[in-house]
């Protein structure tokens, strides 16, 4: 029997893992608001409301070069082929409800701006559903290892808001502590507590107050919303002599709403999280993203374009300093630059009247660009991969210079995939583990393959025979992988076929793996076979060779060369 979480011992957990991640909150703002074109003015160094969109230039070359299209595969260890393949069918029909090429986008985008997202698994309504988390509604324990998030002793999600009506319909949560949430908030203190947001998702608000929207700290709601907190933690049971995987529920992070085993909610006993981070390091799990290299450089590009711009502007004011001893008595006053201003100063500047003089201010555009040559020099976003030729290049780079610049610049991209893979080896485990243990209780989804035909046939599957015994091998990979992979084997082939001309079996080898490439259908693969081996047939059955004609198309007759006569 697992010992009961205390209330005391739940707030002080949370309240240590919330401390370790805040340090990336400042950080975390700062790179969302310049990836939205969203500055904050300020008297010294962003006086003027300009942003070079640097940040948001880096990331969509990011995700061009990281778009890698989720391909997992499930082989069943059972050697169940006909379980494989239905596992495989649904896992594709459930992609497509979660729109999972979306989904899979929006979480590397996460990962870039934050240095890591979260992907979190679940049963709703009978189907099997992923959703991207924010970084700022999750809390990890600070001795996880950040590169296996199932090694973490707790994972918290926070600010889940749900109306208070809902949670009474909860059959799972505690009827007594939801009569003194309800108590609560029916006093004037619990009326206040329900119109704000507590302070653990105040940083994330303020990214939404700086991009202008006036009522996220007191929302004007019709209902009354209480803020939900799940964690997953693990607790060791002395009667199972193992860790079992706890789910903990309070609401208003004073009252425990439920507090069970997972393995008796969803049937598994290991946390329906997967995380990844592009910059994994040994100690801390709340590591940079992408963004971090280019927010500072950005800030500094911001800053001296601003400048310029106040500086076009001052120049352009045609201000004037005029003589005010002429008429009465002068102070030294502080000057608001204004359009067509006069400012008095003592005594006489040129005679009663004089212009302002504004100096004008050097171009600012060589210093632009060095800040962007080092933004491409941290992040692989080259010039070339932007889609723009290289400044410095002109005429003299050739065409094989650039691909290899921009070979270059994919290759340092693609070395985050390692973590993505493994990211998505995690998830396709944790989809594994949930189907198998749910597979009975989960909808019955009817899938539809399309024959050679071009006609669909319908299949209504029953998950239970999706069952493997010794489980699934999960493999993840992409398509563009596997088009690279397969082309590389095309062209050895080639270079093998070419070493050992007259060796047939190599040859139907290549022709196969060639036209599996192709991704042709079944009946196409055959009707190329076939013509290709008949053609081969009347080659070898005319005399001498020769070029074989297609079907239906008489042969050509073959020219057998004129005796000559002899020179005598």
């Amino acid at each position: 029997m697992v010992q009961s979480l205390t209330i005391d011992i739940i707030q002080k957990n949370l309240i240590a893992d919330r401390f370790w991640r805040e340090r990336r909150h400042p950080q975390w703002t700062t790179n969302y608001e310049l990836y939205r074109d969203t500055v904050i003015t300020n008297r010294l160094t962003q006086r003027q409301s300009v942003n070079v969109p640097y940040m948001k230039k880096t990331l969509k070359t990011y995700l061009t070069q990281t778009n890698w299209p989720v391909d997992n595969y499930y082989e069943s260890k059972s050697n169940d082929k006909q379980a494989e393949l239905f596992l495989n069918e649904y896992w594709a029909e459930c992609s497509e409800r979660n729109r999972l090429d979306i989904l899979e986008e929006v979480d590397r985008k996460q990962e870039w701006l934050y240095g890591r997202t979260f992907m979190k698994m679940n049963i709703i309504d009978g189907w099997f559903h992923m959703e991207v988390i924010d970084p700022q509604d999750v809390l990890v324990d600070r001795y996880a290892n950040p590169w296996d998030l199932q090694s973490a002793k707790r994972i918290t999600h926070v600010g889940i808001y749900r109306k208070i009506a809902d949670i009474e319909r909860n059959p799972l949560y505690d009827s007594a502590a939801i009569a003194a949430l309800r108590t609560f908030f029916a006093t004037k203190a619990g009326l206040i507590q329900a119109g704000q947001n507590s302070l653990i998702v105040a940083d994330r608000s303020q990214r939404m107050i700086d991009l202008g929207v006036p009522d996220v700290l007191l929302p004007i709601v019709g209902e009354t919303y209480v803020e939900l907190n799940e964690t997953q933690e693990k607790m060791w049971d002395p009667d199972l002599k193992k860790e079992v995987t706890m789910v903990v529920v309070t609401g208003n992070s004073n009252e425990i709403l439920m507090q069970k085993p997972l393995e008796e909610i969803l049937g598994i006993n290991m946390f329906s999280w997967a995380s990844w981070a592009g910059d994994s390091e040994r100690t801390d799990i709340w590591s940079d993203g992408g963004a971090d290299s280019v927010r500072v450089l950005n800030l500094v590009a911001n800053a001296r374009w601003s400048q310029k711009v106040e500086n076009g502007q001052l120049f352009n004011y045609g201000m004037q300093f005029y003589d005010s001893a002429a008429t009465d008595g002068w102070s030294p006053v502080g000057y608001d630059p204004a359009p067509f201003g006069f400012y008095p100063v003592p005594g006489d500047p040129n005679k009663i009247l004089k212009p302002l003089t504004v100096p004008q201010m050097a171009d600012v555009f060589n210093e632009l660009n060095w800040i962007e040559e080092n933004i491409e020099g941290v992040s692989g976003a080259t010039a070339i991969e932007n889609g723009q030729g290289d400044p410095n290049g002109g005429e003299q780079q050739t065409a094989q210079e650039i691909q290899v610049l921009a070979q270059k610049a994919k290759d340092r991209a693609k070395n985050i995939s390692k973590y993505h893979k493994r990211y998505w080896e995690d998830i396709g485990r944790v989809f594994v583990a949930l189907v198998m243990a749910n597979g009975n209780d989960m909808t019955k989804p009817t899938l539809y393959k399309k024959s050679v035909k071009g006609d669909y046939w319908p299949k209504t599957v029953n998950l239970v025979e999706t069952y493997s015994k010794h489980g699934y091998a999960v493999k993840v990979g992409s398509k563009a992988d596997k088009e690279s992979d397969a082309l590389e084997m095309i062209q050895k082939l080639n270079v093998a076929t070419g070493q050992f001309p007259n060796n047939a079996p190599l040859k139907q080898i290549a022709k196969e793996k060639t036209l599996d490439w192709l991704d042709l259908t079944p009946d196409q693969k055959k009707e190329v076979m076939n013509f290709d081996d008949q053609a081969a047939e009347m080659a070898a059955a005319v005399p001498g060779g020769g070029a074989p004609a297609g079907p239906g198309v008489p042969a050509l007759p073959i020219k057998t060369p004129m005796p000559q006569p002899a020179n005598v």
